[in-house]
């Protein structure tokens, strides 16, 4: 099959939905914009985590609780694990205030 090579095509496959340039490669898998088809396509594609990159508040809330850890981490002292699983129940490093605080070692 011949490539297209139209500015109509090129204009599709720049401008072109996610839908549009899966049709373009379908019928058109080595034309002319097939390249741009595909790196489009993958420009749009979710990230292999299938997560969306975090919002400032995300990475914000998580420095919190890593500043938090790093200050009571080599503490001996129960309420300073409380302190943490209070403002981070849910933390990185919930698990680990749990285990110290049932340790022996914390007083």
């Amino acid at each position: 099959m011949r490539s297209p090579s139209s500015s109509r095509f090129g204009t599709s496959v720049k401008d072109g939905s996610t839908a549009e340039l899966e049709s373009y490669l379908e019928r058109y898998p080595e034309g002319t914009f097939a390249s741009l088809a595909r790196t489009r396509l993958d420009a749009a594609a979710p990230s292999s985590a299938g997560r969306a990159a975090p919002t400032p508040e995300e990475v914000a809330a998580e420095a919190l609780d890593l500043a938090f850890w790093n200050s009571v981490k080599d503490s001996n002292r129960r309420e300073e694990f409380r302190a943490y699983l209070e403002q981070h129940p849910n933390g990185h490093f919930a698990g680990l205030a749990r285990a110290r605080l049932s340790s022996s070692d914390v007083t």
